[in-house]
């Protein structure tokens, strides 16, 4: 079984990277574990337009990379960003 994980947090070294560390630790024996870190990458607003539902965005992005690792694995945990009692509106 293959897992991606869609980590929110900018903090590089905060509770979500602590917490990817368990994931890793207990899952990792009985799944394949991939982590993307969405503050590491490089995401344009898209405005939805539907122009390229046909064929590649126009947009020069890390979002073709995230699609394509996400649709190889099997499931996919999103890991939003925290802030007090919600999570965040955008990352």
């Amino acid at each position: 079984m293959k897992i991606c994980i869609l980590v929110g947090s900018n903090r590089r070294n905060g509770i979500s990277r602590q917490v990817c560390g368990l994931i890793k630790k207990y899952i990792n024996c009985r799944a394949i574990v991939s982590f993307i870190f969405l503050a590491e990458k490089r995401i344009e607003l898209c405005d939805a337009d539907n122009n390229y539902s046909n064929k590649k965005c126009s947009l020069n992005d890390d979002m073709e990379y995230i699609i394509k690792q996400m649709i190889e694995v099997d499931d996919i945990i999103y890991m939003p960003v925290m802030h007090a009692y919600g999570t965040n509106s955008c990352f």
